[in-house]
């Protein structure tokens, strides 16, 4: 077993004391080693052999550290070894999902609202192959259920705000991170911790969704499960995360924006998540295959590692048309970004 002070003999010494390897110094530079949690079993398969993929550093807000990316040989789940310790130092106050809550008073608010109620109501065939494409900027939801509904790691509450301008109620939410969450003045519930301090009681939700938070927990079985138990008989939950079996990581590796070490701790599949899903006793009832409107920023990270700086709205503006075109085609393959599964407590 290695303690700190063997830990930082070895560094100072450059090499190990124990097997002399000098391979091992960069392994005990990414932190404390006692506080961090070291993975040693897939929680998906129970697999305990893994592979090495990479070291990867924060490219997103150029935090400090150096973070071990490893991948369980079997059922292909990614992930963070060790995790981290003091996962807040990770989340800046200007990150994306903490911005103050957009108010439905622009085109940009009206038109995503608008995109929920046509993909939702509208039942014309050819209409519905006409809104395709949009589909991928609006999360699955039952809108003619208004009943409780829990947004799990809801950042400020945007979704929420966003389902009450649809004519949802009951309209709850946890985030223990989120620093600008406005849940009185838009009559909105939500406590600011874990799932698990939240407290809620057995099958009380009609409806409860983790739209790209799941991969930021450091403990999914425990989250799973407990959803699981607040969750109605028959209830439905909606998760959506990065896709793995994706073009785009395949395609760029640990410069994959989604990949967005070291906040996503668990990079899932459509496979291993829908598998481990099913062994928690959760009925897939469908899984969306999405595209992304910052996926050419994996791009944007390849350039400016070479030097070359590109700005951020000709990124943007070309990750919108790419999500409506080729996004569109991957997805059609399985090959999206993204995965939104759509599943039911039996």
């Amino acid at each position: 077993m290695v303690n700190k002070e063997m830990a930082k003999d070895c560094i100072e010494n450059k090499e190990c004391r124990m097997c002399q390897s000098k391979d091992m110094i960069s392994y005990l530079n990414l932190g404390d080693m006692p506080t961090e949690k070291m993975i040693k079993k897939c929680f998906i398969c129970g697999n305990k052999d893994f592979k090495f993929l990479y070291y990867n550093k924060d490219r997103l807000y150029g935090v400090p550290g150096r973070f071990r990316i490893e991948k369980c040989k079997l059922c292909g789940l990614i992930f963070v070894n060790p995790s981290p310790k003091d996962l807040g130092k990770y989340y800046p106050g200007d990150y994306y999902s903490f911005n103050k809550i957009r108010e439905c008073n622009n085109f940009k608010m009206k038109y995503k609202l608008l995109l929920y109620k046509l993909n939702h109501y509208n039942s014309r065939p050819f209409l519905k192959f006409l809104l395709t494409p949009t589909r991928q900027f609006v999360r699955h939801i039952n809108l003619n259920n208004k009943k409780r509904l829990l947004d799990v790691g809801c950042g400020s509450g945007q979704f929420l705000y966003e389902m009450g301008e649809l004519g949802l109620t009951e309209l709850h939410g946890v985030e223990p991170y989120g620093c600008h969450i406005n849940s009185k003045k838009y009559n909105l519930n939500i406590k600011k911790c874990s799932l698990l301090s939240a407290k809620y009681p057995s099958n009380y939700f009609y409806t409860i969704t983790l739209c790209h938070s799941l991969e930021h927990m450091d403990n999914p079985v425990e989250i799973l499960k407990e959803i699981k138990r607040i969750l109605k008989r028959k209830g439905e939950l909606v998760i959506e995360v990065p896709n793995t079996n994706s073009f785009n990581f395949w395609i760029f590796g640990k410069r994959w924006f989604n990949l967005d070490t070291p906040r996503h701790l668990y990079n899932y599949n459509d496979k291993n998540l829908t598998f481990y899903l099913e062994s928690l006793g959760f009925k897939i009832k469908k899984i969306r295959y999405k595209g992304n409107t910052l996926s050419l920023s994996s791009l944007n990270y390849f350039f400016t590692e070479r030097g070359f700086k590109i700005d951020k709205k000709i990124i943007g503006f070309f990750s919108y048309i790419n999500s409506i075109l080729f996004d569109k085609i991957l997805s059609i393959f399985k090959l999206g970004e993204h995965i939104e599964i759509i599943c039911e407590k039996e």
